[in-house]
C-alpha cells in the first residue's frame, strides 16, 4: 500500500512500526470484489455514497478513497489541495486482461510528486456503500510507472479540487500532449454535487502517539444541491482552488 505525504500538514504515519499496522488493518477492511460480485453490483439511487477510511495520529488525519482496477484494491489519499487523479502502479492496469480494450495510453509526463507516468484514458471504479460500484467513465489521470528520482514512494492521490478553467494548472494542461485532466469527480456529470462527510473527532483519534485507522467518514454525491448549503464560484485562473 502507498501512502502519499500530504503537502500542507505533516505526514500522519511517522515510522514503519505505524505503517505497518495501518496497512493491516486496511487489509483487514477491504475485500477484493471478483469480475462478476462487479457487474452484479448496481448503485443505490442519489445520494450516492462512497465510504471514505480514515488514518489518524494524535491531532492529524488523513482520508482515502478506494478504488478498484479488475479485482485490485487501491487506497489513494483524499486531497482538496490537488486537481489531478494519480495512481502509484500503471502495472495494475496492464495486469487486467486486454486492458488495452479499455484504457488508452495518450502519451507520458511525470506527475505533479516527480514519479514517471503514463497519461491514461478509462475507466475508474469506485466502491459505494450497500455493496455497489459506481464506474467513472473515460476518466482522464496519471498512472505511475517508477518510483521519483529523489527516492520515496509513488503517489496515490484522488485529487478534488477543482479549478477555471481547468487548463489553468500546468500539471492538469499537459500541452506537449494536448491533453488537459480534471479532477476525477468532475467526470460524474449525473452527481454534480458532493458533500466531504467526516466522522466525529473521537471516532476518527484514538489514544495518543496511536495511530487509528477508522470507517464511517463519506462522500456523498447528489443529482441536487442538498439543502442548508450556499454556493460560491470559482475564482478563475488560480492553479490551486479559490472561492470568490
Amino acid at each position: 500500500m502507498v501512502f502519499s505525504r500530504s503537502r500542507l500538514h505533516g505526514s500522519v504515519i511517522q515510522s514503519p512500526d505505524h505503517k505497518a499496522v495501518i496497512e493491516a488493518r486496511f487489509a483487514s477492511l477491504h475485500i477484493d470484489l471478483s469480475p462478476q460480485e462487479m457487474m452484479a453490483a448496481p448503485v443505490a439511487a442519489a445520494p450516492m455514497k462512497i465510504p471514505l477510511t480514515t488514518v489518524s495520529l494524535n491531532s492529524n488525519f488523513d482520508a482515502y478513497v478506494n478504488v478498484l482496477f479488475n479485482t485490485t484494491n487501491v487506497p489513494l489519499l483524499l486531497d482538496s489541495g490537488n486537481s489531478v487523479l494519480i495512481v502509484p502502479r500503471f502495472e495494475d492496469i496492464q495486469a487486467i486482461p486486454n486492458w488495452q480494450q479499455s484504457y488508452q495510453v495518450l502519451g507520458s509526463s511525470p506527475e505533479p510528486w516527480g514519479c514517471p507516468a503514463n497519461i491514461v484514458r478509462g475507466p475508474i471504479s469506485i466502491p459505494t456503500v450497500g455493496g455497489g460500484i459506481y464506474v467513472i467513465k473515460d476518466c482522464v489521470f496519471y498512472a505511475c510507472t517508477g518510483e521519483p528520482a529523489n527516492g520515496g514512494e509513488r503517489t496515490a492521490n484522488f485529487g478534488a479540487g477543482c479549478l477555471s478553467p481547468w487548463s489553468t494548472s500546468g500539471w492538469n494542461a499537459l500541452q506537449a500532449l494536448g491533453v488537459t485532466l480534471q479532477a476525477p469527480l468532475s467526470y460524474i456529470t449525473d452527481y454534480p454535487f458532493v458533500e466531504f462527510e467526516y466522522a466525529a473527532a473521537a471516532d476518527i483519534h484514538g489514544p495518543a502517539n496511536t495511530p487509528k485507522v477508522a470507517t464511517g467518514s463519506y462522500l456523498t454525491l447528489g443529482r441536487t444541491l442538498p439543502a442548508g448549503y450556499t454556493l460560491f464560484s470559482l475564482l478563475p485562473n488560480q492553479m490551486w482552488m479559490a472561492l470568490m
